[in-house]
């Protein structure tokens, strides 16, 4: 290229002119030069005279009006075939204005000896010696040229096709009939290259032009230095037929640097990257219109190095050579064929190069290429080479900064038969080689994988995969590739696999049919399941796909793992596999592996150190999900949970567990929480409505308490070591209705109450605090259940209303022992208890601080002990003033009471029927009335002294006895026996027949006293002298006598009004009867 660009330059086309004028009129001057002298001058060089040499120079300058020329001297000489020779020394050629341009140590022409003879003076051959010339490349990539050792102004740019056009125009002219050929010797020349920067010295270059026959031929040849050590040699020629464009022309190259050849032309820009000698060859023709045909190169680069920039480390290679094509100025080279040969890598090719920038100096190329022929060794990490003969590439080339983008890349290796899929790049960086080279394959047995992958390269995960995947079907097998900073290579391995079984740790269960992806990146191991599943040692079925196995840093010993576990199956069969070895969780957490039966889907994270000897320590797990269909009796085989949907996580710190599930049938929301450690204790908390069903689950011997409608409640249970639970349960019972029908208690869905019960389950159940609370219930106490027995009941207090407020006991054996409280009699025979106390038989003992009679008779001390016939004994203190003692036993209508006392006095006066009153007996019957809460009672009195009985005493004022006044307020009025029938009313006191008698008075007495009001009504008769008048009591009733004042009592007990019939008094007893009046009726 540069020898046509410098012969076609306007400068050389004025030299070339100039010449041709000088050999016309050295013709003209030999024309007068006679045959005789060419015998003198045969072989010798004479000096032609200084005044025909200057009138020579003279008629050349004359003939040349652009140039001027200057010599020293001119000799004529004959050469071997006497063709006249003139030889000019020391010519200086020079621009109009005296500006040299051109220096020549001699120019010698020679001239047809035929045409001379005839007249005619024809050059025949031109040579011209030593000269000197500069030559500037612009950044544009034209040339300029510039002649003699200093620059000129007047610097002519290159015209290659109008230079050839003025030489055929000039060859065919009749004053070159005879020229054959022009020769420079000695030419020196500067190579300035403005692209790059660089200079080159242009040393012994040597130019021929010739004629044979019709074409034209020339050549060129000469040593480029450009500061390295040694020269580059370069040799040109170009061959065309005078008068036409076209011709063919061929470079000769010889140890040119890569570096050198690459500033050429941007079609050798991709050599840059080189540091190596080229020797080649370029063959090209012109066509018609003297355009260039695409160029055919041949490079043969010897050993050298690729290296892209000064400071990188080299890549060496032995040799390399290449057969190209390319249209100058299309951006596109046609490779025949690349080969290059290294210690690592032998490899022939074929392809096409494209350049981006072609109008510029280029950057950046595509290229893709085809390997016929690709042989690599064992290099970088690799275990061994590949060999194919069929590999194709494409790859974009950035020079600066030097960057390989590698978008595509295909080997079939012929050792492996695996097809190989390669992307990534090749880059520098901060003088550093970057690689990220990303290889896969469809399809390979592991005996491939392991063919590349080299058993000093991650040893232990490589013998793991060789134990574990054997026998798998491998498929999108990728090998990645990453270097940077300097630092060794990095090798990452990941594959798909499929149809596999495998235990991912020793002991573990096999993983059958899996399917799933390895990848082994850095210092880190993965192992991810697509599918996947376990049998437990049942054959029951985990799957397990979504699940993963990591190992983050192999370089840390013992290494850490990580196991992300995704598992659906039967909890029954998780916990099993959870247990087995190396992990054994459940073991090192201290729970039991059957807990409880349920679906279970859910995702873990399990970190281990892998090592043969775990601790507790060194375990973290992670795991939530969900468990349907959950039941479980391992909390209480009494209680056993069902039906259940769980959320549930739980790590290293704790647990937690909630959801829906059922308890016996009754619906409950509930969470757990707590540690796992056995020793440590767990929370529960249950959310239900406490209903009939919350009420089934308590356990036999509780009071049987009815209920109605639902309240919410909450229920807490703290678990404990040795399977201990503890307790509490709240609800304020709203919406729902409460009944214990044995004493008559009602709680509306719409009142207040509210309930807590506290306790404990283990190997007794224990109800510490027992607490209900509603207006007219007050109920605090404990309870105990032994394993297998009955619940001992303990009531600190039990109160209903204005009844009772009792502390009791209800032993394990169904004993009922009252402690101590307060009860109403009247209150209490109302209740069902009292009423239905025949159904039901237990033994009880009594213990009352107060048992209320009516308001002003309250028994103090009561204690009975009835067996489970109910019968017993009894006994008590009336208002604090008369013991009594009895038996109480059960009838067919309830109970029959036999009640005694040895001083019946003080009973009388703790009764209230007299202010004062001393000794006797009393004996006391009751016996419950059929069909009523009422009692049939008998009552009777002996010896006893009575004093300030006011009903008595206005009766007998009101007869005006005084006497028995007197008596009855003084030392007392003495009756040798009291007797009454009466029936005991919830209202009243109906007395059928009572009477009394003693020495000194009789009276009988039926009627009726009302409990609340305190009034009576009764009627009767009183005998005075009751010892003499007795005899009458033969003929009516006792306490009647032969003569007797019938009387009537009404109004309040405590002062009532007195009615006395005085002419009653003689009426004999005998009729008495017969006009008796009705007992009197409560108005």
């Amino acid at each position: 290229m540069f020898f046509r660009k410098f012969l076609v330059s306007k400068a050389n086309s004025s030299i070339f002119r100039w010449v041709a004028t000088l050999a016309f009129s050295l013709v003209l001057f030999l024309s007068v030069v006679t045959i005789a002298i060419i015998a003198v001058l045969r072989d010798r060089e004479v000096q032609i005279p200084q005044r025909f040499a200057s009138k020579f120079v003279s008629e050349i300058n004359s003939i040349t009006s652009t140039y001027t020329i200057e010599a020293s001297s001119v000799h004529l000489s004959l050469d071997d075939s006497f063709l006249p020779e003139v030889k000019i020394s020391n010519v200086d050629l020079f621009f109009p204005d005296k500006e040299p341009i051109l220096s020549f140590n001699s120019l010698i022409t020679k001239f047809s000896l035929v045409d001379l003879v005839s007249g005619k003076f024809r050059v025949s051959s031109v040579t011209l010696d030593s000269a000197n010339l500069s030559i500037i490349r612009k950044n544009n990539g034209s040339f300029n040229l510039e002649f003699g050792t200093e620059n000129t102004s007047e610097a002519d740019e290159f015209n290659a096709v109008g230079f050839l056009k003025e030489l055929d125009e000039f060859l065919i002219s009749d004053q070159m009939e005879r020229f054959q050929d022009l020769n420079l010797f000695g030419l020196t020349a500067q190579f300035e290259d403005q692209r790059t920067g660089k200079i080159y010295t242009v040393d012994g270059a040597r130019f021929r032009l010739r004629r044979e026959d019709q074409e034209l031929v020339m050549g060129f040849d000469f040593a480029l230095l450009s500061g390295g050590e040694g020269a580059a040699t370069i040799e040109a020629n170009f061959k065309s037929t005078i008068g036409q464009m076209d011709g063919d022309f061929g470079f000769i190259l010889n140890d040119f640097s890569a570096q050198d050849i690459a500033n050429l032309s941007p079609e050798f820009g991709w050599l840059s990257v080189l540091e190596a000698p080229i020797s080649g060859a370029l063959r090209g023709s012109l066509n018609k219109d003297g355009q260039l045909n695409p160029l055919s190169t041949t490079l043969q680069i010897g050993a050298g190095l690729l290296k892209p920039s000064s400071d990188i480390k080299s890549i060496a290679f032995n040799s390399a050579r290449t057969y190209f094509s390319y249209a100058p100025g299309s951006g596109e080279i046609s490779f025949d064929e690349i080969f290059v040969d290294s210690k690592d890598l032998k490899a022939t090719a074929d392809g096409l190069l494209i350049i981006e920038d072609i109008e510029d100096v280029p950057e950046t190329f595509v290229v893709q290429l085809n390997f016929s022929d690709l042989q690599t060794e064992g290099f970088g990490l690799l275990k061994n080479g590949i060999s194919s003969n069929s590999a194709t590439t494409t790859f974009r080339v950035q020079l600066d900064p030097f960057d390989v983008e590698i978008p595509q890349l295909y080997i079939h290796d012929q050792n492996s038969a695996v097809n190989v899929h390669t992307d990534g790049f090749i880059s520098v960086k901060d003088n550093n080689w970057i690689v990220s080279l990303n290889s896969q394959s469809d399809d390979a047995d592991l005996e491939n994988v392991f063919y590349f992958w080299p058993e000093t390269h991650k040893p232990k995960v490589r013998k793991w995969v060789a134990d574990h995947l054997e026998d798998s079907k491998l498929f999108d097998i990728s090998m990645q590739t990453e270097m940077e900073n300097g630092l060794a290579p990095k090798l990452s391995w990941s594959f798909a696999f499929s149809e596999t079984s495998f235990a991912p740790l020793k002991g573990f269960p096999s993983i059958e049919e899996s399917s799933g992806h390895f990848v082994s990146a850095d210092y880190a191991t993965s192992v991810i399941l697509e599918e996947g599943i376990i049998f437990d040692d049942t054959g029951k079925v985990i799957d397990i796909a979504g699940s993963s196995f990591f190992i983050k840093d192999s370089r840390i010993k013992p290494s850490p793992a990580e196991i992300l576990i995704s598992a659906d199956g039967a909890l029954s069969s998780i916990s099993q596999v959870l247990n087995k070895p190396p992990l054994k969780l459940l073991d090192r957490v201290q729970q039991p592996v059957n807990f409880g039966n349920a679906q279970v889907s859910g995702k873990g994270r399990v970190e281990v150190l892998l090592k043969s000897k775990l601790t507790p320590d060194e375990i973290t797990y992670e795991v939530n999900g969900t468990a349907k269909k959950f039941s479980s009796d391992v909390i209480n085989p009494d209680f056993i949970i069902s039906n259940g949907t769980l959320d549930f996580f739980a790590d290293k710190k704790g647990l937690e567990i909630k959801g829906k599930a059922e308890v016996k049938n009754l619906p409950i929301q509930a969470k757990l929480s707590g540690s796992l450690a056995k020793d440590e204790a767990k929370f529960l908390e249950i959310d239900f409505n406490l209903s009939e069903k919350a009420l089934e689950i308590l356990p036999d011997g509780l009071p049987d308490i009815k209920i109605s409608g639902s309240a919410p409640a909450k229920l807490y249970l703290k678990f404990l070591e040795s399977n201990k639970v503890e307790f509490n349960l709240t609800s304020n019972l709203r919406g729902v209705e409460l009944s214990y029908l044995p004493i008559g208690w009602v709680k509306e869905m719409s009142g207040e109450a509210e309930l807590k019960v506290s306790g404990a389950i283990g190997n007794e159940f224990v109800l510490n605090n027992i607490s209900l609370s509603s207006p007219d219930l007050v109920l605090v106490g404990s309870a105990v259940q032994e394993k297998d027995e009955n619940f001992m009941l303990n009531f600190e207090k039990l109160a209903l209303e204005d009844v009772f407020d009792l502390q009791l006991v209800i032993e394990k054996d169904g004993v009922l022992e009252v402690t101590g409280g307060e009860l109403d009699m009247q209150e209490f025979i109302k209740l069902p208890l009292v009423k239905n106390s025949s159904k039901k038989s237990t033994p009880i003992i009594i213990y009352l601080d107060e048992l209320k009679l009516y308001e002003e008779q309250v028994i103090t001390g009561f204690t009975a002990a009835l067996e489970a016939t109910g019968k017993g004994k009894f006994s008590g203190s009336l208002n604090d003033l008369a013991s009594f003692d009895g038996v109480l036993e059960r009838v067919e209508e309830g109970y029959s009471i036999r009640a005694n006392s040895n001083n019946a006095g003080s009973f009388i006066r703790a009764l209230g029927a007299a202010k004062a009153a001393d000794g006797g007996t009393a004996q006391l019957n009751l016996r419950h009335l059929k069909n009523s809460s009422g009692m049939q009672g008998k009552l009777k009195i002996k010896n006893i002294r009575l004093r300030n009985m006011p009903a008595l005493l206005e009766l007998l004022d009101a007869i005006s006895i005084v006497g028995l006044l007197d008596q009855l307020q003084g030392p007392g009025l003495v009756l040798n026996e009291i007797e009454a029938d009466f029936v005991n009313l919830p209202d009243q006191i109906k007395f059928e027949r009572a009477s009394a008698f003693g020495p000194s008075i009789g009276i009988s007495l039926e009627g009726y006293y009302a409990k609340a009001t305190n009034d009576l009504n009764m009627q009767g008769v009183l005998s005075p002298l009751y010892v003499v008048n007795a005899i009458g009591s033969i003929f009516t009733r006792k306490g009647e006598g032969l003569l007797g004042f019938n009387y009537r009592l009404k109004g309040n007990a405590d002062r009532p009004e007195v009615l006395v019939n005085p002419l009653s008094i003689f009426t004999p007893a005998i009729f008495r009867e017969i006009f008796r009046r009705p007992v009197p009726n409560l108005e």
